[in-house]
């Protein structure tokens, strides 16, 4: 609430009235409020909506339940090609709220996805110059960009000890993050997770994740089979999930500098698992079911990285007293096979 509060008050600042004992000059001219544009921008090339208007029409009927059936088919498969586009238009959208340069101001400025191949945006000059810089990188920048995520854990408290006293930490270079990478492995108890890869295109997500499943008995399903109307309690498995997700996304921003969208999302179920007796309609004895509390954390940040440099985020594990430790270095960009 704080943060907010002074956030405010700062963007509020250009349209206070003098201070006290400021001087002003009778008759000067007065800042004026800077002249906001309604500009709608084509976008179908990034979000697919142009190769989703290319796709021939689909037949209105069928002649036999054989093609019904493969007619069906094809609809859901252009649905979930609407899905995708729909979501990349949307997507897109966020990435330019997120990065836009001067920042934009959602109390005075707006953005809008219109028919999936447009976004339509309320700004001034200065950020319209800035989204048609950003388009055009978008368009230019087809290469996939691959970055190397690591992800440790380490009793808590011991970071402070080693000197990481902040949530994250970023690295301009490689030896500098060698050098950090160093004083983690030689913490006590220091335990390597997880190294992959991960190659993506501009904007799109990629996941990492170290997750356990854990099935339990969530209910009963009661049936009554045949002969003698024997009634039948039948478990209903249901899965709960423990360990951590990674989501990355990498947006160009310009030749030398990407934007990074790190989410990390780890779980963690409570042991012994917890667990009740229900009574079921005509049965003799009661029956027993799980009921896992799982406590989660979530982790949500935005970096502007160049090749070769790195960040490092530290969140507490939701139930140990460890902590995870999650880098993430970009490593290089890799041309792209022609689609």
């Amino acid at each position: 609430m704080t943060t907010l509060l002074c956030l405010t008050a700062l963007l509020l600042t250009a349209g206070q009235d003098p201070a006290p004992g400021e001087r002003t000059i009778p008759g000067a001219p007065q800042a004026r409020a800077e002249e906001q544009l309604l500009i709608a921008y084509a976008v179908g090339d990034l979000t697919g909506a142009n190769e989703l208007a290319q796709l021939p029409p689909l037949p209105e009927s069928a002649s036999g339940l054989s093609e019904a059936r493969a007619l069906l088919d094809r609809y859901e498969e252009r649905l979930v090609h609407l899905t995708r586009v729909e979501t990349a238009a949307t997507d897109l959208a966020d990435v330019i709220r997120s990065y836009m340069k001067p920042r934009f101001d959602k109390g005075r400025q707006e953005l809008r996805v219109s028919g999936r191949d447009k976004l339509i945006l309320f700004a001034s000059a200065a950020q319209h110059e800035w989204v048609e810089g950003f388009l055009e990188q978008q368009r230019q920048r087809t290469e996939f960009i691959e970055c190397s995520v690591l992800i440790v854990s380490v009793p808590q408290g011991s970071l402070a000890q080693a000197g990481f006293d902040r949530p994250s930490n970023t690295f301009s270079s490689n030896a500098e993050f060698r050098a950090a990478l160093a004083k983690l492995e030689r913490i006590r108890d220091f335990e390597r997770l997880q190294s992959p890869l991960i190659a993506t295109r501009p904007r799109q997500k990629g996941t990492v994740s170290i997750v356990e499943q854990i099935p339990y008995v969530k209910d009963y399903n009661v049936e009554i089979v045949q002969p003698g109307d024997v009634m039948v309690a039948d478990p209903e498995i249901a899965i709960a999930h423990e360990g951590i997700v990674l989501e990355t996304r990498a947006v160009p921003l310009d030749p030398g500098r990407f934007g990074i969208d790190v989410d990390v999302h780890h779980s963690r179920v409570e042991r012994p698992i917890p667990t009740k007796e229900i009574q079921l309609t005509g049965a003799s004895s009661p029956v027993t079911i799980s009921q896992p509390q799982v406590t989660e954390v979530e982790m949500h940040s935005r970096v502007v990285l160049a090749p070769g440099a790195s960040v490092l985020f530290v969140t507490p594990d939701p139930a140990t007293d460890r902590d995870w430790v999650v880098t993430l270095t970009l490593v290089r960009t890799l041309a792209a096979s022609p689609r």
